[in-house]
């Protein structure tokens, strides 16, 4: 199944730290995304089972399980700012203050 993130245009951050090609498709010798770098999902595929990305334009496929969606940092600040204004909060009042935000 492809992953619901891996849609083209977004962004994904690349968290393999070893040469892997032998887990995709390889049809150059392009080289292959970094640990760490930052690519965006150009194309996505069923292949035997697993889900396979295409990232920048390069020509190789890559397995979508060596990347994860890239999560900017006010995103994440946003996520914590959320977690601790309710982490105290009886399951009654967070469900009551959501009610009132979809209001």
């Amino acid at each position: 199944m492809i992953p619901s993130w891996a849609v083209k245009g977004t962004k994904v951050v690349c968290i393999n730290s070893v040469e892997w090609c032998v887990q995709t498709l390889v049809y150059t010798d392009e080289t292959f995304p970094k640990h760490r770098e930052v690519c965006q999902v150009s194309e996505t595929e069923i292949w035997r089972g697993r889900a396979y990305i295409k990232v920048d334009g390069r020509v190789n496929w890559y397995q979508a399980s060596f990347f994860r969606p890239l999560v900017t940092r006010s995103q994440s600040e946003d996520v914590a700012a959320i977690k601790k204004l309710v982490e105290d909060m009886p399951i009654t009042e967070r469900l009551d203050r959501l009610a009132e935000l979809l209001e």
